[in-house]
This record gives C-alpha cells, structure tokens and sequence, in this order.
C-alpha cells in the first residue's frame, strides 16, 4: 500500500512540474538603445541586469554598446540586446539574424516589444532555446537568432539540438 501511495505521489508531483512550467511566463528578450545601463563582473564573461545572482561579488556599471562589444549576455537574468537602430545594421523582422559582435545579437527596431523564439548555430545547423547551455558556446560568426518557426528552420537545414530539444 505504501509503495502504491508513493507511485501515485511521486506521479502526482511530476504532473504538477509540468503544468506549472506550462503557466510559467515565457522567456522574455528585449532590445535595447546603447545607453541602456548594464552591468559586468572584474573577472566575468558576460553582461548583467540589476539583480542578477552573478553580480554577488562585483557589480560594474556599463552601457549595453560596452558591454556587447567586450561581453556575451547572461542565461541567468537574459539582459536586453542591442537595438538594430544603435548598431547601424538592418534587418527584416522574421530573417535569421547574424550576430555582429559577440554572443549578443541585435533586434531590429520592429521587434522590441516580441522576442525571438530560436537560436541558430548557422555552423553546426542547430536549433537551440535562448536559455540552452550550448547557446553560450556558439562562435559569434556563427551565432543568429530567428522568429520563425521551427519547421521553416527544418526546411531550411536545421535541426533540433539534443539539450534542449526545441
């Protein structure tokens, strides 16, 4: 009778994981204009928002156009990218998008108030969720991001990546 309770609690439990993920609010992106103030660690590869757990031990104040040109942005606390109109660049709003200087990539004027939904490793033909730990291993000339969906990314050559299986 225990072993049965357990089963029915362990199942219980895995089903309530997966409706409150389904409820969680959706991974937000936001583009940004260069002035916009983030923040960097002494030693650290990435930028950061206010509040990020990165920043316990160091907090250094910088502008976004700094902070992409020397930093990638962060997994944790997915700080805003760099606006198209700040970094001279255009693009259409559903293009896969190469990134221009680092592991962050711009976002055109038109979608500062959406977020892209796949990030493209245009090397390997990979399709990664922004908050994928294989995201932050993507070369700058091969990272880009991309609105479209995921069977238009399949017909053009791509492929779903093994973590997290978009």
């Amino acid at each position: 009778m225990k072993r049965f309770l357990r089963n029915r609690l362990v199942a219980f439990s895995f089903v309530l994981i997966m409706v409150s993920g389904l409820l969680a609010p959706a991974l937000e992106v936001y583009a940004a204009s260069g002035d916009t103030i983030v923040y960097v660690t002494k030693s650290g590869k990435k930028y950061h928002v206010d509040g990020c757990s990165s920043l316990s031990k160091s907090k250094i104040e910088i502008t976004l156009s700094e902070a992409v040109k020397k930093y990638g942005p962060c997994s944790k606390c997915n700080p805003p990218l760099l606006d198209d109109a700040d970094s001279g660049t255009t693009a259409s709003a559903n293009a896969v998008k190469p990134a221009s200087n680092s592991t962050a990539t711009a976002i055109n004027a038109s979608q500062q108030e959406t977020e892209y939904t796949y990030v493209l490793n245009t090397n390997s033909k990979k399709i990664h969720y922004p908050t994928c730990k294989d995201v932050a291993k993507i070369s700058a000339k091969n990272y880009a991001t991309s609105s479209e969906s995921k069977e238009s990314l399949i017909s053009q050559g791509y492929s779903s990546c093994g973590h997290c299986k978009p």
